[in-house]
């Protein structure tokens, strides 16, 4: 079975300096309007969002307050979907994605950032594949988007097995 048909697709974010704007490492700067734009976008499309940062501890715990303030979606944090690791057997310590976004990235130094371009090279590259998973949900997951009930096996928001968790229609 092609990888496609079993992971959803997953978009790996750097937080500080990607997400934020203006901060000075270790404090957290503003968020980047157009970064939350394009995330949110991504996950109602049915990408999987992992936030993929050098942050720990504490940090990662006011990241996580952060982004749930500013109203950023997003599955983890430094973790791999369960799926992912099932279907490949074990669970290494890079997350695991389609596609990487971070303002360190060599292609992005000079230019800075454009999430418009992000969006459109996300969604044109792997946008068919994201809405075979879009709103297929465990209950950990309820509240984003609507139910596919053909893929019940897997959630779409976290990438988890839905099995021991129960499936979830989505209410709006």
């Amino acid at each position: 079975m092609a990888e496609q048909d079993v992971i959803p697709p997953v978009i790996a974010v750097d937080f500080d300096g990607t997400i934020t704007i203006g901060d000075t490492f270790p404090n957290i700067g503003k968020i980047n309007p157009l970064a939350k734009w394009c995330l949110n976008a991504l996950a109602e499309a049915g990408f999987c969002i992992i936030i993929f940062t050098c942050r720990e501890g504490i940090l990662i715990e006011q990241a996580e307050q952060f982004l749930q303030r500013e109203g950023v979606s997003y599955m983890h944090i430094n973790r791999n979907c369960r799926v992912r690791v099932d279907y490949y057997g074990s669970d290494c310590t890079k997350v695991g994605a389609t596609a990487y976004i971070d303002d360190r990235c060599v292609s992005f130094i000079s230019k800075g950032i454009d999430w418009n371009h992000v969006y459109k090279t996300v969604m044109v590259n792997y946008g068919t594949w994201a809405s075979l998973w879009k709103g297929r949900v465990c209950r950990h997951c309820e509240g984003f988007g609507k139910s596919y009930p053909q893929r019940q096996d897997i959630c779409g928001r976290c990438g988890d097995g839905v099995a021991d968790m129960g499936y979830a229609e989505i209410r709006q």
